[in-house]
């Protein structure tokens, strides 16, 4: 399963790193239910908006684990 990263506000760029080192975190690791042949962690892809007086101003999503990225 994909994962998305979302914040909504003006986060401090330490408060952008550490979110940022969370989600890395969260897909080697994120909670899957513990189903037959479903490995743990989010390793399908993810994904990053950022938007700007609505508009997007940035934008990456990528096939694989965020956690190599």
């Amino acid at each position: 399963m994909c994962r998305l990263f979302a914040y909504v506000g003006q986060p401090t760029e330490k408060e952008t790193v550490s979110f940022l080192n969370k989600f890395q975190c969260m897909s080697r690791t994120g909670f899957v239910p513990k189903i037959q042949n479903i490995k743990q962690g989010h390793t399908e892809g993810w994904g990053m908006v950022a938007y700007s007086n609505g508009a997007i101003v940035y934008e990456k999503k990528r096939k694989g684990t965020a956690h190599l990225d």
